[in-house]
């Protein structure tokens, strides 16, 4: 089974090696070797970046066709009940909804003074658009670190549904919460060019030191789709100082 797994840089390395049948060490020294930035505005070339650095790595390896079986995925959150993932799964955004709202209550109710609070912004349309329920998940494990770099939401720090609850829940939320990373495996939902694309800037940032964009990471939509517990790899914790450490493992 050829599978993709970017928890790391090497890991994600090895997989595209195998995937595309390029030796790892000679993938890796084009990447070091090659200033893509300059090579792409040299050429105005119409294509995305993206597409682009797949491109010239197929050309440069004759590397016209390759598969991908299964891949692994990392889904961020912050949650009162990390054991959750390994009995529920991943839920979807309606799902979790009243779930989360269950525990804002029993929160607000241990309080003298309980800060008031709505559903609106941004987590309230998506709740309205049946087309984005999740779960949603990231294929690059490192951009749960650089969501600043890339423009993203920080999923550890707060859930979307409950900063758009206001200052103070997010507050008591956050004080009676953790965060962790969930790794788990699904199919394809695309073509592998779809994922290599990403996957290789990823790796040309990370392998040269820079920081990573918006191309170096592509993410997992299941509308409605539940992912379940013997879908899931692993829920590790990630502590203040980044470090992460495992809060459950499926072969434990």
């Amino acid at each position: 089974m050829i599978c993709l797994d970017c928890e790391t840089y090497e890991t994600a390395l090895h997989s595209v090696s195998k995937i595309m049948r390029i030796p790892r060490e000679e993938l890796r020294n084009h990447l070091t070797s090659t200033n893509y930035e300059a090579l792409y505005e040299e050429h105005q070339f119409e294509l995305p970046f993206e597409e682009f650095v797949l491109q010239t790595v197929c050309n440069k390896f004759h590397v016209s066709d390759f598969r991908i079986d299964l891949i692994y995925w990392f889904h961020l959150s912050r949650t009162m009940h990390p054991e959750w993932f390994s009995e529920k799964g991943i839920l979807s955004l309606r799902e979790m909804e009243s779930l989360l709202h269950a525990d804002i209550e029993t929160l607000r109710q241990q309080m003298p003074n309980p800060p008031h609070y709505t559903c609106r912004g941004t987590t309230y349309r998506m709740l309205h658009d049946s087309s984005r329920q999740g779960p949603f998940a990231m294929l690059v494990k490192d951009v749960a670190f650089c969501h600043d770099e890339i423009g993203d939401h920080d999923y550890l720090s707060i859930p979307e549904c409950v900063e758009d609850m206001g200052a103070g829940i997010a507050k008591l939320f956050y004080d009676n919460s953790k965060s962790v990373i969930v790794k788990f495996h699904a199919v394809p939902q695309f073509e592998a060019e779809a994922y290599l694309e990403n996957v290789l800037c990823y790796l040309y940032c990370a392998l040269n030191q820079k920081d990573l964009f918006v191309e170096c990471n592509t993410c997992y939509e299941a509308p409605f789709h539940r992912i379940l517990p013997d879908d899931i790899d692993y829920v590790k914790e990630v502590l203040e100082n980044a470090q992460v450490s495992y809060y459950w493992r499926k072969y434990d």
